[in-house]
């Protein structure tokens, strides 16, 4: 595994097209996210932009993965229009997260918001 500071994966587990190339032939869809996390030790939610993750799927997500496993999110595109929302937000996605112990979230946020 590379060293803690540097995180490698795609944005995305979950694609028919990797099936036979980077997922086994047999590969069930709900397997896909534990053996990606056998070769990358992050991802990143892309979908969490157009819609935030129900707290069921989060906690479907970590308990798939790895205590070390890092999950980049991307902030929802309302929190750009609507930064007011952004705790909210965090409380939805990180409370899961925190609960599995050892879990990791990153939160991309539009450069506006943290002051850039």
């Amino acid at each position: 595994m590379p060293p803690e500071n540097i995180h490698i994966g795609t944005s995305g587990w979950n694609f028919g097209h990797w099936v036979g190339a980077f997922y086994p032939d047999d590969i069930a869809g709900n397997d896909m996210l534990p053996a990606y996390a056998e070769k990358f030790h992050t991802v990143e939610l892309n979908n969490s932009f157009y819609s935030l993750p129900d707290q069921k799927s989060v906690k479907t997500w970590t308990s798939k993965t790895p205590e070390k496993f890092v999950f980049s999110c991307k902030a929802s595109r309302y929190i750009k229009h609507a930064p007011d929302h952004f705790p909210d937000c965090v409380a939805r996605l990180d409370v899961p997260m925190r609960s599995k112990g050892g879990k990791k979230m990153h939160l991309q946020t539009p450069n506006r918001l943290v002051g850039h």
